[in-house]
């Protein structure tokens, strides 16, 4: 029996447990379960083995998984998080198991390296800088066109991504990342930051892997951000509506990052905006996309990528990935409710009205109504979304804009 690691599942992390255990695998899912890295239910119902060890000290897990009766088994390690990916890199190496190098995850995990990669290869990327204090990021600025963006090296989510339109904007982004103590997963945001020039244009992500050298792209996603100068995402639509040029340059320069950056036998979610030049980098990493794209592309292709990514953890082709389900050949999208400014809500207008004109695939509240909303970092502010199908592109588009006008949560004021 196919025996695999899984390091830390938490968001679409958890999609690996659940493929991994319908393949009839033995499941080994490592957490420090506790905190913001508590497991789900679902997930330790799932796993046939947990571990429970500090996921962000390698050292520690070799040791746990190898006292382990499951330890001599394994064949292979994947992380279940943005976070974990370097990690669960460092322990496949370790245990002498397949997977992503600790050389291949350097470049994906900082912002910075990814770009100096790009600019070797002659890839396209804005200029940019790093930073690691307020007078570094005044001469970066210097040497920079406005506007720019800010953003750690190491983070997820969109969180502290700002643009800024002078240097005090700028500065005043990077003193909020060096001011800010959050703790992430058990990490510390850190004060490296990168300044780099702002692109216009449409947002959208790749998801795919390569494998032996041949990259495939399963589908190619629409991203709708709120209003800058934050980058928040509300809604995303698999596939994009995008003429076969657009796309044939997207699928192109994909190839070209996914080359510069080195990335062999993973998946990958790439994030780009297509400029009046072409598509150009926003990140790539080496996991599973977030916010539900990952059940956007079952849903709208038949490709399950955590079945890619696992299948590769454990050194087999991801070529059988096709997801047990037939394709449903149409699309998919995804609408996140934004609550705006107010710190609580009594219930959603619009709410009951959405099965009448969408296909939905799961309604879900994030935030229950009469609970105090997140008062910092806007990406984790959303209140609740809805998953649909839809026939084609566009019209998953215009629902997805119509769920944007039509939900909004009425205020609650809380005593």
């Amino acid at each position: 029996m196919t025996s695999v690691l899984i390091v830390e599942p938490v968001s679409s992390g958890n999609e690996l447990v659940v493929r991994a255990a319908a393949m009839g695998w033995n499941t080994v899912v490592a957490s420090f379960d506790a905190e913001d890295r508590t497991l789900t239910a679902a997930t330790k119902d799932l796993a046939s083995t947990l571990v429970q060890v500090d996921t962000n000290d390698v050292h520690a897990i070799v040791e746990a998984v190898s006292r382990s009766p499951v330890g001599a088994g394994l064949d292979g390690v994947v992380a279940g998080s943005e976070f974990h990916v370097e990690i669960a890199a460092q322990v496949a190496e370790k245990l002498g198991l397949p997977g992503l190098t600790t050389t291949d995850v350097a470049l994906v995990r900082n912002k910075a390296k990814m770009r100096e990669a790009l600019q070797r290869a002659g890839v396209r990327s804005p200029r940019h800088r790093e930073v690691a204090s307020r007078a570094e990021a005044e001469l970066a600025c210097a040497a920079l066109t406005f506007p720019v963006v800010v953003k750690p090296v190491e983070s997820s989510s969109s969180i502290h991504v700002l643009k800024a339109r002078d240097t005090a904007e700028a500065v005043r982004a990077y003193a909020a990342i060096e001011a800010d103590g959050m703790i992430d997963l058990g990490r510390p945001l850190g004060d490296e930051v990168v300044i780099e020039e702002y692109v216009s244009g449409d947002e959208y992500s790749a998801d795919g892997y390569v494998w032996r050298g041949e990259v495939r792209i399963a589908a190619v996603t629409r991203k709708l951000l709120g209003p800058e100068p934050t980058f928040v995402e509300l809604g995303h639509i698999t596939p994009a509506p995008l003429g076969p040029n657009d796309l044939g340059a997207i699928e192109r320069y994909v190839g070209q990052v996914v080359r510069a950056v080195g990335l062999e036998n993973s998946v990958f979610h790439c994030e780009m905006r297509l400029s009046a030049n072409g598509p150009v980098l926003m990140e790539i990493a080496a996991r599973l996309p977030g916010d539900q794209i990952v059940h956007l592309v079952a849903d709208a292709t038949g490709v399950s990528m955590a079945d890619a990514a696992l299948l590769m953890a454990v050194g087999a082709n991801p070529e059988t990935c096709l997801d047990e389900h037939a394709a449903f050949g149409g699309a998919a999208g995804i609408r996140f409710v934004d609550p705006g400014s107010i710190t609580a809500y009594t219930r959603i207008e619009g709410w009951d009205d959405v099965p009448r004109y969408a296909d939905v695939v799961e309604q879900k509240v994030l935030v229950p109504a009469g609970e105090q909303i997140p008062s910092t970092y806007e990406a984790l502010r959303r209140v609740a979304y809805i998953r649909y199908r839809a026939s084609d592109p566009d019209t998953a588009l215009a629902v997805n804009e119509r769920l944007g006008r039509e939900l909004r949560p009425v205020a609650a004021y809380l005593s």
